[in-house]
């Protein structure tokens, strides 16, 4: 997920894109605009030209995404995986 967190005085809004589009939120976390395309850049960019500020950007692990990746097989020899057979 990609966040940018902007401030204009002493107001902050967060920009979030996911893969469920692009939200605008207030500094409670109260969803303010919602897009279910990207609109990330577009966003930040007409909130700098209109004064605001970016405090903070950078990709980040949604809330709840496991710490441990994907699944697995059973190790096989030289800890190859065991995927199965295909066929």
């Amino acid at each position: 997920m990609k966040r940018t967190v902007l401030v204009s005085d002493k107001l902050t809004l967060t920009i979030e894109t996911g893969d469920a589009g692009t939200e605008v939120l207030d500094a409670s976390g109260t969803v303010l605009a919602s897009h279910g395309t990207d609109r990330h850049d577009e966003l930040v960019a007409e909130r700098e030209a209109e004064g605001w500020r970016v405090a903070e950007r950078g990709d980040v692990r949604p809330e709840g995404a496991s710490d441990t990746g994907p699944p697995s097989g059973p190790a096989g020899p030289a800890g190859e995986v065991d995927l199965g057979s295909a066929g």
